[in-house]
C-alpha cells in the first residue's frame, strides 16, 4: 500500500497470478471488504486515474 497519507489517501496494487482462480478470487474479496470497510469508516471508494 502506498498513500498520501494527509489526506488520508491510500492505493493498494494487488499482484495475483492470473492462471490462479483461487488467487483471483481472493483478492476480489480483499478488494469488497476493503471498500465495504472504508465506507462502514465514513470514508470513500473512488477510481481515480480513470480505474474504477
Amino acid at each position: 500500500m502506498v498513500g498520501h497519507v494527509g489526506d488520508g489517501n491510500f492505493h493498494v496494487s494487488i499482484l495475483v497470478d492470473p492462471e490462479n482462480k483461487d488467487e483471483i478470487a481472493a483478492a476480489y474479496g480483499f478488494i469488497e471488504r476493503l471498500n465495504w470497510r472504508a465506507i462502514e469508516m465514513e470514508g470513500t471508494c473512488t477510481g481515480e486515474y480513470g480505474v474504477g
